[in-house]
């Protein structure tokens, strides 16, 4: 009887493992789709940069599957406290913007560029997107969505991708 009572427990931890293991690979999965998401907005109610947003694009990556895009946008004479930056492409042929999910960095070099006592270390930006998300044979210009307290600012960096 007790034998039995250790195949049960056995079957049971094993059926916990398999479990847990199951909900973790869902959990990675989902996500893996969310860092991923591309949300398509209306330039309607961004306003377009004056000049008053700097910024520079630093690497735009194509690989075989991925488009890595690193980069930085700060509005000289603010510090970055309440700003969310984004990247994102422009479809040249009809500008709809999709706008990429994307990741502050941090860029200690803004300070020493800029060196006026504001604190822009957080200017930095990266974004990843699956090509499969995009239209094949498309031309989308890189821009950037600068979004603070009274800005939501567009601004279009001159560099392109092309699928």
């Amino acid at each position: 009887m007790n034998l039995k009572a250790n195949e049960v427990d056995k079957g049971l931890v094993n059926f916990c493992i398999f479990f847990i293991g199951v909900c973790i690979s869902i959990f990675c999965i989902l996500i893996f789709i969310d860092n991923q998401s591309v949300k398509s907005i209306s330039a309607t109610n961004l306003q377009v940069n004056n000049g008053s947003v700097q910024y520079y694009i630093d690497d735009v990556n194509i690989g075989k599957h991925t488009i890595n895009i690193n980069g930085w946008a700060v509005k000289q004479g603010e510090d970055l406290k309440n700003v969310k930056t984004y990247i994102g492409l422009k479809n040249v042929e009809n500008n709809q913007i999709l706008m990429l999910n994307t990741e502050m960095t941090k860029r200690d070099d803004l300070n020493s560029h800029f060196n006026d006592g504001h604190n822009y270390q957080n200017g930095g930006c990266f974004a990843k997107v699956l090509k499969y998300k995009l239209k094949q044979k498309e031309k989308y210009e890189v821009c950037i969505i600068y979004q603070s307290d009274e800005n939501n600012i567009l601004v279009d960096t001159d560099k392109f991708v092309e699928l």
